[in-house]
């Protein structure tokens, strides 16, 4: 399964570099993407070509940008929050 996952892939992050390790581990390829701003293309472009995007804050845009961008992208899509998401 071709998974694109959008998130938090710094040295200092715990969860996001474990979960793709974990994936590919069991034969999956994972395009990692960074959860910045200005990145939905790049995520739409990826997605055309997945089977599920999987990502956790999506921090990547305002909050209509990113439901516009759920709405084109066709394939599954996941969120899998590791923590408090939007202060809560």
């Amino acid at each position: 399964m071709r998974v694109v996952f959008v998130g938090n892939f710094s040295t200092e992050s715990v969860g996001e570099p474990e979960t793709a390790y974990a994936l590919e581990r069991e034969g999956h390829e994972v395009v990692r993407i960074g959860e910045v701003m200005g990145m939905i293309e790049k995520i739409e472009a990826e997605c055309a070509k997945a089977d599920l995007l999987l990502f956790s804050k999506c921090r990547i845009g305002t909050w209509n940008e990113v439901r516009a961008l759920f709405e084109r992208v066709k394939c599954p899509k996941v969120a899998w929050i590791y923590d408090l998401f939007i202060g809560l």
